[in-house]
C-alpha cells in the first residue's frame, strides 16, 4: 500500500526550482513496471524545505528518461493518446492554445514546439495561419508523424540532447511537457538560448494547486512520467532563475478526455539579460498535495481486488497505463491469478509484466471466458462500450471503479 508520511530528508534529486537538497517526505508512491522499463518503480513525494516546490524524489538518471521518451512514447499512436488531435474534445483543446498563442506573436514569427510529440498543436497553429514551424521529440516515431505537416521542420532530441540543427526562434512552446523533466533549468536555459533577444516562451503545467477539485481517481496526477507539480509561484521562479521574466500568466482548463475536465497554468516569458535569484516561497502546494493525498488515501476499490485475488479465477486486465501499475504495487490485484494484460495502444504489445504478456485486444478471442478487468476510472466507460462493440458481448466485464 501506498504510504502517507512527513518527515525531513537529504533528497536524490536537487530541487527543480531551488537546486536545494532537503523535502519534507508527503507520500511514497510505487508501480509495478513492464518488464525493461527504464524507469523508478517508485518514488516519495517530497516539499522542498527551502521554496515549497513539491516534486517526485525518482532516483532515475537523465539517460533513463531519454531511453524513456524515446523509446516508449505513449503518444506515437495518435488512436489512443492525446495530443494528436483526432478526438474533437482533443482538437478542441489544440485549438484553444493555439488561439491564445496567436494573441502573443506574429503569425509570421519562427515558433519551436519542444516536446512536439505526433505534431497535434503544430497542426492547429498552421490552422490559425502561423507559417513559421518547428519541431522537436525524443521519439523518431512521433517526428516522422509530425514532419508529414507541410510547412514545418521537425527535429528528433531531448533538452540534454538537442538537434545540431536548432537555430533562434520568436518563441518556444512548453505544452505539458516541464512537468516530465527531470532538469528543469537546465532545459529553460537551452530555451533561453535558443530564443532571439526580444524572443518569448509559453509554458502550460499542469496546476497542481487544483489536484483534488479535479479528483478523478487514487494518486492519478502521480504516475511514472509526472515528476514535477507547479503552481503559478514555482513555475514563476524556475522561469526566472532561467533568465526568462514573466510577463502574463493564466489559469484554464483543459479535458483530459471527453467531458473530464483537467487543471492547468501558463506562463508567458520574455528572455531578459541575466538570471535573477529571486523565489518567492509556494505556500500553497504543501496543503494542496497533503490534501490530494487524503482525498486518494484508502480510495483504492479494496474490497473488489481482494475478491478477485482470492478467487484465483484467471483474469485479463484491459491497460497497462499508471493506474493498472499503481493498483499491481498498491493492492491485492497484483497477487490475483492474471492470465494476460492487454491494451490498444501498440507499443506495449510483446511486452511483459509480472512475467505476463501483453496483447493485442484482437488476441483476446482466445479468452472468451475470461473475465476482463477495467482499471483506468478514466476511459472506464470508453474501454466497455470497446469490448461490447468489438470483441464480444458476452465478455464479463469488471470495473474497478463506477463510472
Amino acid at each position: 500500500m501506498s504510504q502517507h508520511t512527513n518527515h525531513p530528508k537529504l533528497t536524490n534529486r536537487l530541487c527543480p526550482v531551488c537546486e536545494a537538497n532537503k523535502g519534507s517526505v508527503l507520500h511514497q508512491q510505487n508501480f509495478i513496471l513492464p518488464a525493461d522499463h527504464p524507469l523508478t518503480a517508485g518514488y516519495d513525494i517530497v516539499c522542498c524545505v527551502q521554496c515549497g516546490f513539491v516534486f517526485a524524489d525518482v532516483s532515475a538518471t537523465q539517460a533513463d528518461y531519454d531511453t524513456f521518451y524515446e523509446q516508449f512514447s505513449k503518444y506515437e499512436d495518435s488512436h489512443t493518446a492525446t495530443g494528436s488531435g483526432e478526438a474533437d474534445w482533443d482538437a478542441k483543446r489544440l485549438t484553444d492554445t493555439s488561439q491564445e498563442l496567436l494573441r502573443h506573436f506574429s503569425s509570421h514569427a519562427a515558433l519551436l514546439d519542444f516536446g512536439c510529440a505526433n505534431g497535434g498543436l503544430l497542426r492547429a497553429l498552421a490552422q490559425q495561419g502561423f507559417d513559421n514551424l518547428h519541431g522537436v521529440d525524443p521519439s523518431f516515431t512521433c517526428a516522422n508523424i509530425a514532419s508529414c505537416m507541410r510547412n514545418s521542420t521537425i527535429h528528433v532530441g531531448t533538452f540534454s540532447h538537442p538537434p545540431a540543427e536548432l537555430k533562434s526562434y520568436d518563441g518556444i512552446i512548453l505544452s505539458h511537457v516541464l512537468e516530465h523533466v527531470l532538469h528543469v533549468k537546465e532545459a529553460l536555459q537551452l530555451v533561453r538560448k535558443l530564443l532571439n533577444p526580444q524572443g518569448m516562451c509559453y509554458v502550460e503545467v499542469p496546476d497542481a494547486t487544483r489536484y483534488s477539485e479535479f479528483y478523478v481517481s487514487p494518486f492519478h496526477f502521480f504516475d511514472t512520467e509526472h515528476i514535477n507539480h507547479f503552481d503559478i509561484n514555482s513555475l514563476e521562479n524556475a522561469l526566472r532563475s532561467s533568465g526568462l521574466q514573466p510577463i502574463k500568466n493564466g489559469a484554464k482548463l483543459t479535458d483530459v478526455t471527453e467531458g473530464i475536465p483537467y487543471p492547468a497554468i501558463w506562463v508567458l516569458a520574455q528572455k531578459c539579460e541575466e538570471s535573477t535569484d529571486e523565489t518567492k516561497k509556494s505556500n500553497e502546494l504543501y496543503d494542496a498535495i497533503t490534501n490530494y493525498i487524503a482525498l486518494s488515501q484508502d480510495a483504492y476499490p479494496i474490497q473488489l481486488l481482494t475478491k478477485l485475488a482470492n478467487s484465483r479465477e484467471g483474469l485479463i486486465i484491459w491497460g497497462v497505463g499508471c493506474s493498472t501499475l499503481r493498483l499491481l504495487a498498491e493492492t491485492p490485484l497484483g497477487k490475483a491469478n492474471i492470465i494476460a494484460f492487454t491494451d490498444s495502444n501498440p507499443m506495449h504489445h510483446g511486452k511483459t509484466i509480472l512475467g505476463r504478456p501483453v496483447i493485442p485486444p484482437s488476441n483476446l478471442s482466445q479468452f472468451l471466458n475470461t473475465p476482463i478487468v477495467i482499471t483506468s476510472k478514466l476511459y472506464g466507460s470508453q474501454i466497455s462500450a470497446q469490448i461490447q462493440r468489438d470483441l464480444s458481448p458476452s465478455h464479463k466485464i469488471i470495473m474497478c471503479y463506477s463510472p
